[in-house]
């Protein structure tokens, strides 16, 4: 397969933005994906367009949990010819800490992503869903968090999620 880039979605779920304790709930939980395109030979053979610039996921309090984030994107044949390409899922990484103790960070286990309706989690390897289009493809990645318990501190939730796109040898 030829790299087509690295991180297709850099930062998929980025979760940068506080998840904060304010009088007995947590605020919601803001996302702001982004598309890196690092390989230049795959300017001529797909794009890669986001659906929304902004993504917010409110904090259920009776679950203990944030709601799920659903992101579409679409990968798009530039020149209308078939593109055959796998999505890879490389790093998925999410972490709490108390706001301002860098001491208190704690992975945050259990998030739960799905692609297409498929299971797309890394559980010690990377996942991989091959597709094929000659036109635009529209897939939906889904997040769903843990159990996030709430605590007398202000707490920030954070992490990254990020995905490559693979052409296959001599289908560019």
């Amino acid at each position: 397969m030829k790299n087509i880039n690295s991180y297709v979605l850099c930062s998929i779920l980025s979760l940068l933005s506080q998840v904060a304790y304010a009088e007995g709930r947590f605020d919601s939980l803001d996302f702001y994906p982004n598309v890196e395109i690092f390989s230049p030979t795959s300017l001529d053979a797909l794009e890669i367009r986001l659906e929304k610039k902004h993504y917010e996921a409110n904090y259920d309090q009776v679950f203990g949990r944030f709601d799920p984030l659903k992101i579409k994107f679409d990968v798009i044949s530039k020149n209308s010819t078939k593109i055959d390409y796998a999505l890879k899922l490389k790093l998925s990484s999410h972490y709490c800490k108390n706001d301002g103790d860098e001491t208190s960070e704690k992975e945050l286990l259990g998030v739960e992503l799905k692609l297409d309706g498929y299971e797309f989690s890394i559980e010690g390897e990377s996942k991989e869903i091959s597709y094929s289009t000659d036109d635009k493809y529209t897939h939906s990645m889904t997040m769903e968090s843990p159990l996030v318990e709430m605590t007398e501190e202000r707490q920030m939730c954070y992490g990254v999620i990020g995905i490559s796109a693979e052409l296959n040898e001599g289908k560019i």
